[in-house]
This record gives structure tokens, sequence and C-alpha cells, in this order.
């Protein structure tokens, strides 16, 4: 389901089990783990920075060209257009998400 600054994935019981915020969000994270980013809206941090903290929390992320994707905390982000200097989108999911990857 989409809408102006996210979108919403659904499992087959119809409950939310991702949000995908789009750079156009005021996106804040507030975690005892994630305290450098307290008080920062995550589309304002630098696409490799916020992966770079994403590596340093979590020492088994997932990483590609387009982003990376933290299974432990349920957090990832993208960026497809190298233009670009944040994140394109980040997602917050629920555990188990990426099962069907083989995760």
């Amino acid at each position: 389901e989409y809408y102006e600054n996210f979108r919403v994935d659904y499992d087959s019981n119809d409950i939310a089990v991702a949000f995908e915020f789009f750079s156009n969000s005021n996106l804040y994270i507030k975690s005892e783990k994630f305290c450098t980013l307290e008080k920062r809206n995550l589309f304002t941090i630098p696409f490799e920075e916020m992966n770079t903290i994403l590596e340093g929390l979590d020492p088994q992320v997932r990483i590609s060209n387009s982003g990376v994707i933290s299974l432990e905390y349920g957090i990832g982000t993208y960026l497809e257009d190298s233009d670009d200097i944040v994140c394109e989108t980040i997602i917050i999911f629920q555990k188990g998400y990426y099962d069907s990857l083989g995760w």
C-alpha cells in the first residue's frame, strides 16, 4: 500500500510487516543502540555514513551496491541513483521479513 511519504507491506494475515519510507519523509529513530542517530532526520545523513553506522552496529549486515540490510535491527537503506547523497528509501521491518530470500 503506497502513501505520499511511505509504503506498507502486509503479510498474508493483513498485518503490517514493513514500512519503507521515501526521502521526502522526516524519519527519526529513538533507541539506545541508535543513540548516535537520535534527534537526526535519517534522510539528512549521507548514504555512506548511514551504512557505516549500521555496519558498526550489526557486523552481519547484508551489503549490496544499493544499500545495507540489518536483519538484527530490522532496518535497511537503499540508494539506486548514485547522484543522490542521502538514502532514496529506508525500510523498517519485522523479524522474518526477508526469510523468503533465504536470509
